[in-house]
């Protein structure tokens, strides 16, 4: 399965598409696509039962950045299957131990929004497009394909798609600026003003440009 996402008016829905349904039809896959937010939540259920680890509870976990979440479960888990057929859901230990857990595929079709996907809405734009470039990043490793592929899988124009990937060119700096910083002035600022930063490969040069861009915010407040 690979992670992806769909628009509805204003509304983002987030999902998981089986890859057997995307190239051969979903005739031929009895899952299909299911809910990100309800199959990554009962996951999580399911290692806590496996795996006692503090870090994996509660407050300790909802601590955790999600970079660091995604560590903690990759350093934990090997893989994961899912058949809609039996309803189970498979969970292989990098120690290569499996655990199967009863899950039916109607639990995973459709959830409430939780309180913290409506916020995600709310974060600058550019945010969300530099966490969606890591996104498209991390699925061209993981499945060896081309931005073609994805652009079809995911329904947005190919060119579109490559600006929105090219932000993972801008520097470190500015990247950590863009996906922590709490500056307000983040809202104020297009994604096409990036692009007189990515046209330029030195650092230093970029900062210079991303600084003139935040004053220049300033103006329109």
């Amino acid at each position: 399965m690979y992670y992806a996402y769909s628009m509805k008016g204003k509304y983002k829905y987030h999902y998981y598409l089986c890859m057997n349904a995307q190239k051969r039809g979903y005739k031929n896959c009895p899952t299909r696509l299911v809910n990100a937010q309800a199959i990554e939540n009962n996951l999580l259920e399911c290692v806590r039962k496996i795996i006692p680890d503090p870090k994996l509870q509660g407050d300790s976990w909802n601590a955790l950045a999600l970079e660091d979440q995604i560590k903690l479960l990759k350093f934990v888990v090997k893989q994961i299957n899912y058949d809609a057929r039996d309803g189970l859901l498979e969970i292989i230990l990098q120690n290569d131990k499996s655990y199967k857990f009863s899950l039916k595929l109607e639990e995973l079709k459709h959830i409430p929004p939780h309180k913290k996907d409506i916020e995600v809405t709310k974060e600058p734009l550019i945010r969300q497009n530099l966490i969606f470039a890591h996104q498209i990043a991390d699925i061209m490793k993981e499945k060896d394909c081309s931005l073609h592929q994805i652009s079809e899988w995911v329904g947005i124009a190919h060119p579109r798609l490559c600006q929105i990937a090219s932000m993972i060119n801008v520097s470190p700096k500015i990247q950590e600026e863009i996906l922590f910083s709490q500056d307000k002035r983040l809202y104020r600022i297009p994604e096409y003003r990036l692009r007189d930063i990515l046209s330029e490969t030195d650092w230093e040069k970029q900062q210079e440009t991303w600084n003139a861009l935040l004053k220049s915010s300033d103006k329109q407040a």
